[in-house]
């Protein structure tokens, strides 16, 4: 989707999450990162409420290097880290190196920060876009009948090819994996989301190549209660980090992010029937009931309702894999003994996920279309 107003939101509502004072850094941001955001803001029109400031990471490192050394991030990266980052060029992997670079010279980046921080507002736009049109707004409806005359079917099989039409019609699948205190009781400590695109999964249904153009979220929660010992260690990752509760502001981030992706959109989790979707159900509706009368939050919580949900974990039990086996044992199989990189983290645990479904694509996405449900309809939890 191109930058548009719903981008905006998830951006303001992201950094909103964060304690202030926030620094945004990039390396030549000055030149390139900061200008081109304020251009995309100022075309649909948006400020950013939560005022970060902003700091290019670039002259700290040609004044600390010595003179002539080339200080693009990936010769940075090999010099301060000791190796070339896998996936250079991508969004989330920069970041990733800029991060390890930086903390390599964090004494000298605080006070680089300290001095040359200036507020995001005061950086001048790249360029002067003409203000784009809002687009239309969720929820996604399908498109009704060609003709008003048409002989209608019973009220009953309507309403079940309208239901099959729906399930078949999915644009974005999105993989969801929750990390809580445990599993008796449990609150979210971490939630994540990877999306992909429908037709570039179908594309490579069969193989394990994951598609380039991915959809990322991660956030961590306070769960404000202790875990079991199955969630001690994302119960203490959480209260080590300045993270937030699940709360209203997270429903907002959350509604703005699946706004900006193609509508309808199948979210799938592994067991999610069982823990994932009813605990989900829970957080939302206890942080929506905190914020009554807020028409943003509800406006969020309406547009989470209308997702489709689906659970992999009958689908891949038909497709006579081992029995009661969990993603990890899964995967495993599937991969010859491999294990997934990054196991029991949220984005690694849907990175394996979405890289076993699409391994098996052809013949478990009729069960996953088949399964599927609104999320509005999914009983909530019992929590903490």
């Amino acid at each position: 989707k191109e930058f548009d107003r719903n981008a905006a939101a998830l951006i303001d509502a992201f950094l909103s999450r964060l304690e202030p004072p926030v620094v945004l850094m990039a390396h030549n941001g000055l030149q390139f990162d900061f200008p081109l955001l304020r251009s995309e803001l100022d075309a649909v029109g948006v400020s950013l409420q939560s005022r970060p400031l902003c700091c290019d990471s670039l002259p700290l490192f040609r004044k600390l290097e010595p003179p002539g050394s080339r200080c693009g991030l990936t010769e940075l990266h090999f010099r301060l880290a000791g190796w070339r980052p896998e996936d250079a060029h991508s969004a989330i992997e920069d970041c990733a190196s800029l991060l390890r670079v930086l903390s390599c010279r964090l004494p000298a980046c605080l006070d680089w920060v300290r001095h040359q921080a200036v507020p995001f507002d005061s950086v001048a736009p790249k360029y002067v876009a003409k203000r784009r049109l809002p687009l239309p707004d969720f929820p996604y409806k399908l498109p009704g009948p060609a003709s008003q005359n048409a002989a209608r079917p019973p009220p009953s099989q309507l309403l079940a090819s309208q239901n099959l039409q729906q399930r078949q019609a999915w644009r974005t699948l999105a993989v969801l994996d929750l990390e809580t205190t445990g599993l008796y009781q449990p609150r979210v400590t971490e939630l994540a989301l990877l999306t992909a695109d429908r037709a570039d999964l179908l594309r490579r249904g069969g193989t394990d190549r994951l598609p380039r153009a991915l959809n990322r979220l991660c956030l961590l929660f306070n769960p404000g209660c202790r875990g079991d010992a199955l969630g001690r260690e994302h119960h203490r990752l959480a209260r080590r980090l300045p993270a937030p509760a699940f709360d209203s502001a997270s429903v907002r981030l959350l509604g703005a992010f699946v706004r900006r992706l193609h509508q309808p959109v199948l979210m799938v989790a592994h067991n999610g029937a069982r823990f994932d979707f009813p605990l989900l159900q829970a957080e939302l509706r206890l942080a929506s009931a905190a914020a009554a009368g807020c028409s943003a939050t509800a406006d969020a919580a309406k547009c989470l309702g209308s997702v489709l949900c689906s659970d992999s974990l009958p689908a891949l039990r038909e497709l006579q894999l081992r029995p009661g086996a969990d993603a990890l044992q899964l995967y495993s199989q599937a991969f010859s003994g491999e294990e997934p990189p990054g196991s029991h983290s949220g984005l690694g645990d849907c990175e394996a996920l979405l890289r076993l479904l699409l391994f098996r694509l052809p013949d478990c996405l009729p069960l996953l279309e088949a399964a599927a449900a609104p999320f509005e309809t999914v009983a909530p939890a019992k929590l903490h």
